[in-house]
């Protein structure tokens, strides 16, 4: 739910900063780590990811086969790549498995 908002929230930010900058499309890059694996290990690591100093968005766990989950972290813009780096080895440790996703939304402007 809070990544649904989160998303919104971008594009009606990308949405008003087209219509006051004239008529150009506008580009949000949404930037998102799905992890999976163990329901218990899942459960820390989203945990680890909310009490950090800057926490993380996290989705609530969805349920896959017997005892494994999946939960998709949105990262920031402001994100770097060594920031990813720390966030994958926390994965890594907790026993999870990763993919990083990268979407860019576009909207055209009006004339």
């Amino acid at each position: 739910m809070r990544m649904k908002l989160i998303l919104l929230i971008s594009i009606a930010s990308a949405s008003v900063a087209a219509c006051s900058g004239g008529a150009r499309d506008t580009t949000v890059v949404v930037k998102q780590l799905r992890v999976w694996g163990p329901q218990e290990r899942l459960t820390r690591f989203v945990r680890l990811q909310g009490s950090a100093r800057h926490p993380l968005v996290v989705s609530n766990a969805k349920p896959l086969d017997i005892g494994q989950a999946q939960a998709v972290v949105t990262l920031p813009a402001s994100y770097t790549g060594e920031d990813l780096v720390h966030t994958t080895r926390e994965a890594l440790v907790a026993g999870l498995s990763y993919r990083y996703e990268e979407r860019k939304l576009t909207r055209a402007a009006r004339s």
